[in-house]
């Protein structure tokens, strides 16, 4: 997402804990030291800004409600600074079963080993679903770390067909390319090869 951004010219702040892990030499960067726990941290990295990507993962964490703690922050100074447009990552748990109703993360079936992370997105998903935000979460399936393909499909709110993974690539390129655009506020875009 970074590098999309700056290939287009954009300024960017990005909030890091480990600063280590951005691309080395970039220029147009602020990097804001912290964590998206620390309110304060969040606050000043958002002040200012046109839009906000969230890139949040939960990763191993021994904390599962951190996820939705920091949206939490990031929607609180979001408002605060008056700031409307928000993309975020978000798993595929929480979109639509069209074969039984309600959400993927409700069906019998849902593996186990998911649900504390999809119940932390529809945490999130509710959320941001009260926020008054112009919200978009892009909801992959399970993602590989190869180069974006640039062939994948779409669908609001429901998973394409057949869909079962993607390339971090490719969701990063779709999440950056949401931040300007308002056709899928207010929904889950589903992203799928």
């Amino acid at each position: 997402i970074l590098e999309y951004a700056l290939a287009d010219g954009h300024k960017v702040c990005v909030l890091a804990r480990n600063p280590t892990k951005l691309p080395p030499g970039k220029y147009n960067v602020t990097i804001q030291l912290g964590d998206v726990l620390d309110a304060d941290a969040v606050d000043d990295t958002v002040f200012g800004q046109d839009v906000v990507i969230s890139a949040l993962g939960l990763g191993a964490s021994p904390m599962p409600t951190a996820f939705s703690s920091g949206i939490a922050n990031i929607v609180q100074a979001m408002q605060a600074h008056g700031v409307k447009r928000l993309v975020g990552i978000a798993g595929a748990g929480i979109l639509n079963d069209p074969n039984r109703g309600g959400l993927r993360i409700d069906a019998p079936d849902y593996p186990e080993v998911y649900r504390p992370y999809a119940e932390e997105h529809k945490r999130i998903y509710e959320l941001l679903q009260r926020s008054g935000l112009d919200w978009t979460l892009v909801c992959p399936p399970a993602m590989r770390d190869e180069a974006a393909t640039g062939t994948v499909r779409t669908q609001i709110d429901t998973m394409p067909p057949g869909g079962r993974t993607v390339t971090y690539a490719d969701v990063a390129r779709l999440a950056y390319s949401l931040a300007g655009n308002r056709e899928e506020l207010g929904h889950r875009l589903a992203i799928a090869d």
